[in-house]
């Protein structure tokens, strides 16, 4: 739901702007957007719109649209294919705030929050109080411009708690499942461009209910494989769920309101309690932490995690992907180009 987008977006900007600290003045606010951008001292606009020169603004996230230019964000890591499996304790993550942009030094960031290992998988963590209190969101380090992405994990059933398997780029191009509370054989698909569904409301998303058998706490291999035409949704093999790019061509402007821009993989869980009423509402009430773990949190638990690349030929050649200052003929986005900027800080 649209909604649920927004509410998103409003948990990972609150989080990140507790990373960021006081270094976002720039404009009398500190804010950045499209129209009002990041001026060249500050020149980084972050995913929660600020600007600021330091990871948390020219990395993960940076948005290209609001920044000074396209390239004072650094460019992004390029695909390629990755194979993770997070069993026997195994946590290969580094915190975001320490990370420099070289995914070779790990395949994962934690954007936020808190995770925990265990010999049948990784926990990311949603608490009362904590590191891990308004959620926690883990990142690939490196984007895919398209390909076939497949997480296996499980998420029990809590109200108020969303589980969620994402593909994000920095302009807010988005592809996901999400599960929410009180629904065990339900779950939720989304597509957004640019942060929009094509026709307002939820009118990009979709809902599908499982068979009998079928049960979010259990181990599920859930695949979103997107190409520049088509994205499927598939749920343990089976698909449930195709979008073709042709159908969310826009009569106003002519572009296709369909993801085009380079994306990370994300697992994330997060408490629904404090958003707005419809939110609260679309997660299945506030959360009950009486019946949260030992640990006092809820979770999602991933267990593998793999990336198929399927960059198209007309990129070229180019370790990392970037932007340009030209628009994208068919999206309407800023064009997508291979580079050989640089990825750290």
């Amino acid at each position: 739901m649209l909604a649920r987008s927004a509410a998103f977006s409003c948990f990972v900007a609150v989080t990140l702007l507790a990373l960021l600290g006081g270094t976002e003045a720039a404009h009398s606010d500190g804010s950045c957007d499209a129209s009002s951008k990041c001026p060249s001292s500050t020149p980084c606009c972050s995913s929660s719109g600020y600007c600021g020169t330091s990871a948390e603004f020219c990395l993960a996230g940076c948005d290209p649209r609001s920044s000074f230019s396209p390239s004072s964000c650094r460019a992004l890591p390029r695909c390629k294919p990755l194979s993770i499996t997070f069993t026997n304790k195994a946590n290969p993550t580094v915190e975001l705030a320490s990370y420099n942009g070289d995914s070779s030094k790990a395949p994962l960031t934690i954007d936020s929050g808190a995770v925990r290992t265990s010999k049948s998988g990784l926990y990311a963590t949603v608490a009362q109080k904590g590191k891990a209190k308004a959620g926690t969101t883990l990142s690939t380090t490196e984007y895919i411009q398209y390909g076939r992405v497949t997480a296996t994990l499980r998420h029990a059933n809590n109200k108020g708690i969303v589980g969620a398997f994402i593909l994000m780029s920095p302009t807010a191009d988005e592809i996901d499942f999400e599960i929410t509370g009180g629904q065990s054989r339900q779950v939720q698909l989304n597509m957004f461009a640019q942060g929009k569904a094509f026709s307002g409301g939820d009118s990009n998303s979709a809902t599908i209910t499982q068979g009998p058998e079928f049960d979010t706490a259990d181990w599920h291999a859930y695949t979103l494989d997107w190409s520049p035409t088509r994205i499927i949704y598939s749920i343990d093999g089976v698909e449930v769920r195709t979008l073709k790019r042709s159908s969310f061509k826009s009569k106003k402007d002519g572009y296709y309101k369909y993801p085009a821009t380079p994306m990370r993989a994300q697992v994330s869980v997060w408490d629904a309690s404090d958003m707005a009423k419809g939110t609260v509402e679309w997660a299945g009430g506030r959360a009950d932490y009486s019946k949260a773990d030992s640990h006092g949190t809820f979770t999602t638990q991933i267990r593998s995690l793999t990336v198929e690349c399927h960059d198209p030929e007309s990129l070229g050649a180019g370790s990392a992907y970037g932007f340009s200052k030209s628009i994208d003929a068919k999206s309407g986005e800023l064009k997508v180009v291979a580079t050989s900027r640089k990825t750290t800080i």
